[in-house]
């Protein structure tokens, strides 16, 4: 069994014991295979056990939910070609975890009433949450949210704010609060309604089509990328430029999952690299960071580079990257060594801090 992403599934459902006989023989076997396999589970075991990730509702399975966001957390793409990487493989695997457990880490009570809508409330804490269709959702505090359990339409309502960031498919997904209706097929927006029946749609990217829920074909218009819309009873809907940037900012504010991002940039930063000697016997390092963080941007990420001479003694050098790399962008670098004087044998690039804002 390899490690992608119907494994983690697997391993998931495996440790919330929702899964099949044939499926429990078959990670079992897996596990036994290696001592690497067997590290993997036990790393990601304890992860699951000590993620503190417990809903406030006691009939809901709070570990089936789990096992649902799980499943959505998506492969990180590496670059092809001869690199090396300051991670072992295993280690790489404990890092994918450990972000799997970490997205399902807000705290929020979660309902499910007879018809069978899954509802979503958001506490004291921003809830960061995945709808079945990989539609990232950030509830502000006190917000809610309603959704069908079969979530074939594409429909959710919205009391409060929330950001989505709307997986991009054929079938249009909808918000509807008490008074408007935003539809959309892939795109990411602010949605927030306002003590006097306001609603504000803010986007940031591609279209999105508001109107007044009452009149949904009439009175709808289309609000692009950095503009925004305001709803008011009794009056005719137009889209402005918008011109405030903190609107987002309320997503880092009492919000756990930040929080630990920014606590610890290594576990979200992913560098790839490789090296060369140029014309003039200088080891040049070439190098890509990935960030695997949802809201945290870093900067002034600090490497250690550890050369190696001939004669076994190493020498480590502190490279520093200035430029920002935000929440699931890629930064490339390349730095060169002091090293023209020696025929090094091996360069080894680590990660060693980073400020996060």
């Amino acid at each position: 069994m390899a490690i992608d992403k119907q494994s983690y599934g697997l391993i998931a459902s495996y440790l919330s014991g929702n899964i099949s006989a044939a499926e429990k023989i078959s990670v079992e076997k897996w596990i036994g295979e290696s001592v690497e396999n067997q590290k993997f589970f036990e790393e990601t075991e304890k992860i699951w056990q000590s993620s503190g990730v417990r809903l406030r509702h006691n009939d809901i399975d709070s570990k089936q939910l789990l096992h649902e966001l799980q499943i959505r957390i998506k492969d990180e793409d590496r670059p092809l070609g001869k690199v090396l990487s300051a991670m072992r493989p295993y280690k790489l695997h404990w890092r994918v975890a450990a972000g799997i457990c970490l997205l399902a880490v807000s705290y929020f009570i979660l309902r499910r009433p007879a018809d069978e809508n899954i509802v979503i409330e958001a506490g004291d804490q921003v809830a960061t949450i995945y709808l079945p269709d990989s539609t990232k959702v950030w509830l502000n505090i006190h917000s809610r949210i309603t959704y069908p359990k079969k979530f074939t339409t594409r429909a959710v309502e919205l009391e409060g704010e929330a950001f989505l960031s709307v997986r991009k498919d054929s079938t249009d997904f909808t918000v509807t609060t008490e008074h408007t209706l935003t539809k959309v097929t892939g795109t990411a927006f602010n949605i927030k309604e306002q003590g006097d029946s306001a609603v504000t749609l803010i986007v940031v990217e591609g279209t999105v089509r508001f109107s007044d829920r009452d009149s949904a074909q009439e009175g709808a218009i289309a609000v692009k990328a950095h503009e925004k819309a305001v709803f008011r009873p009794k009056s005719k809907l137009k889209s402005t430029q918008n011109n405030d940037p903190s609107f987002v900012f309320w997503r880092k504010q009492n919000n756990p999952v930040f929080d630990y991002e920014k606590n610890n940039p290594t576990l979200f930063l992913i560098n790839v690299y490789s090296w060369r000697k140029n014309q003039i016997n200088q080891s040049v390092i070439e190098g890509t960071l990935q960030s695997n963080a949802s809201l945290a941007s870093y900067k002034k990420v600090i490497l250690e580079a550890t050369y190696t001479k001939p004669n076994g003694n190493r020498v480590t050098v502190k490279l520093t990257i200035d430029d920002t790399v935000d929440p699931g962008k890629r930064l490339l670098y390349k730095r060169r060594l002091l090293d023209i004087f020696t025929d090094t044998r091996s360069v080894v690039v680590k990660i060693k801090s980073a400020e996060a804002d």
